[in-house]
């Protein structure tokens, strides 16, 4: 959403606050299918998603408070990825930050990413390299479309030995794995994934002859620093981009509190982070995580009874804690009974606020 909300942080509303108090006129705007905006982000690839950062681009120099010769694009992570991509179709940006940008192409960037999770969950060194080998070897079969049975194989051999290097292993039942599996290709299974593999950033970093200023974090696990940031600096350099251009490594100036922070996350999850059938949650990743983070679009996995538990659970924890919650559920029963998209995302967000007053 717009203010990139994770775990109860909002990092968006406080950069831009920052940057309208400096007289910085900021616009943030949900993706497709979030908040305010219709349409679905699964079916979105990224020149589409490039396409809406433009028109909101557009929209924004519109305005009468807004100088349009100096406009410029903040992204974080895959927004990084638009940043880039609409700085080279679009002129009229005269600057971006990219935050945990990507330097390679998503199908190389899936293998990092699953190596510094395992790596920094204490896997063995040795024990990686198979693992990144059989992964490229799946990531490339779904680019070429094998039949269905061929990926499941090579997907199921790759979560049993990720499971198996988790600390403790992980045991699953035949079940379990099958749904781990089928969760994992559907979601590479979608347009904006698929275009998110094929995207590699190096092409159009090339390309920017404007001001550039790029930032990753030495912990990062989702964007590794030095393969990552490494490929930004060498490809604006490449480009011959005469323009200032600044790489920074966020090193000690974050690393005691994200170190701490980390501690803290593990211990609570350790405790809390189990799903139905007693085991750590690993649907919709390869590797054990800390935490684990669904988007509104989940809700379309689920069977109409876990949808219905999910509004029952909802109607317990607000008779005990919110009686104004209560109320909304009332009045919003019709909406909820079609588990419409906006009133189950109003319902989540709200019970897992009261869940988390629970648990703090």
């Amino acid at each position: 959403d717009r203010d990139e909300a994770i775990m109860g942080h909002k990092p968006f509303p406080v950069l831009a606050d920052h940057l309208t108090r400096s007289g910085v006129v900021v616009l943030r705007y949900d993706d497709r299918g979030v908040g305010g905006s219709g349409g679905n982000l699964n079916n979105a690839p990224h020149e589409t998603q490039q396409k809406d950062a433009s028109a909101a681009l557009a929209w924004l120099q519109s305005q009468p408070e807004v100088d349009p010769a100096r406009v410029g694009i903040i992204g974080h992570s895959e927004g990084a990825n638009l940043a880039v991509l609409t700085a080279a179709a679009d002129k009229q940006v005269r600057f971006i930050v990219l935050l945990a940008g990507m330097g390679v192409s998503g199908q190389e960037i899936l293998p990092m990413q699953m190596a510094a999770l395992l790596r920094a969950g204490g896997a063995p060194e040795a024990e990686l390299a198979p693992l990144v080998a059989l992964e490229k070897k799946l990531i490339a079969s779904i680019m070429k479309k094998k039949p269905r049975p061929e990926l499941e194989a090579l997907a199921r051999d790759l979560t049993t030995r990720q499971l198996a290097l988790s600390k403790p292993p992980t045991p699953v039942t035949p079940e379990q794995l099958d749904a781990i599996v089928k969760s994992s290709l559907d979601a590479f299974d979608t347009p904006s994934f698929r275009s998110l593999l094929r995207h590699d950033p190096r092409p159009a970093l090339k390309k920017l002859k404007i001001p550039v200023l790029a930032l990753n974090g030495t912990l990062d696990l989702q964007v590794p620093v030095k393969e990552n940031l490494g490929e930004i600096e060498k490809a604006l350099k490449a480009g011959k981009n005469k323009d200032e251009v600044e790489i920074n490594e966020f090193r000690r100036q974050c690393r005691d509190f994200a170190a701490k922070w980390i501690d803290v996350q593990r211990e609570e999850f350790k405790r809390l982070g189990v799903n139905a059938f007693g085991m750590k949650n690993l649907l919709g990743t390869f590797a054990p995580p800390f935490a684990v983070l669904n988007d509104a679009d989940f809700l379309r996995t689920l069977h109409p009874r876990d949808k219905i538990a999910g509004i029952a659970e909802a109607v317990k924890v607000a008779l005990i804690r919110d009686g104004l919650f209560f109320d909304w559920l009332e009045s919003s029963a019709d909406a909820l009974r079609a588990c419409e998209p906006a009133a189950m995302r109003r319902m989540i967000r709200r019970c897992a606020e009261l869940h988390m007053r629970q648990i703090g």
